[in-house]
């Protein structure tokens, strides 16, 4: 469907969370740029700032835009949170492939998330991505990993992806997701709502 008109644009808020120094910034500084590296900072972000990106639907003549809440990890935050994430069900949780830790931090977040959802029907959509897989000496054998691997079996999240910011790997293909599945999940209630006024 490339070339053919955008006829719809739907706008999708994601929380990009997990613990502080995971590079969250970083991964979506990496999406901006087009799956460049980006440049390293020390800088922690401060409460949340949101990022707009556009992702064009290459099956389909529509733009998610992703409304981008990349959420501090620093607790000193935390009470800021539910004003920002309103209306929130799509989540990259963001953990450090060499830190054990940060694995098992994604699970408060996840837990934040389910506990600030409006329609406490509705499913929380999340990716769970391991950041500097660079710095890991043998993926395949990193207790990381495993237990990343099975904390999305336990919660039932989706897709798991590793990214390397530094290098550029795998930036784009989680958001890439959120913004497919969103639109997915759109079209389906839509032709719910379609079929339950006719």
């Amino acid at each position: 469907m490339e070339g053919e008109a955008v006829v719809a644009t739907l706008r999708c808020k994601v929380a990009v969370c997990g613990a502080s120094g995971v590079g969250k910034t970083a991964l979506i500084n990496c999406l901006v740029n087009g799956g460049k590296a980006a440049l390293r900072t020390k800088k922690l972000t401060s409460g949340v700032e949101v990022t707009v990106f556009p992702v064009r639907l290459p099956h389909a003549p529509v733009v998610v835009e992703l409304f981008l809440f990349d959420t501090s990890g620093d607790p000193l935050y935390w009470d800021l949170i539910p004003q920002y994430w309103n209306g929130v069900n799509n989540a990259v949780l963001v953990y450090d492939a060499s830190d054990l830790n940060t694995v098992q931090d994604c699970t408060k977040w996840y837990e934040l998330l389910l506990k600030l959802r409006q329609d406490k029907s509705e499913r929380v959509h999340c990716v769970l991505v391991g950041n500097k897989s660079d710095c890991v000496q043998t993926l395949d054998t990193s207790v990381a990993e495993r237990v990343a691997r099975s904390w999305t079996e336990d919660e039932d999240v989706p897709i798991y992806q590793v990214a390397s910011v530094s290098a550029g790997t795998n930036c784009e293909e989680p958001f890439m997701h959120i913004a497919t599945e969103f639109h997915r999940m759109y079209e389906e209630k839509l032709l719910q709502f379609e079929h339950q006024n006719r």
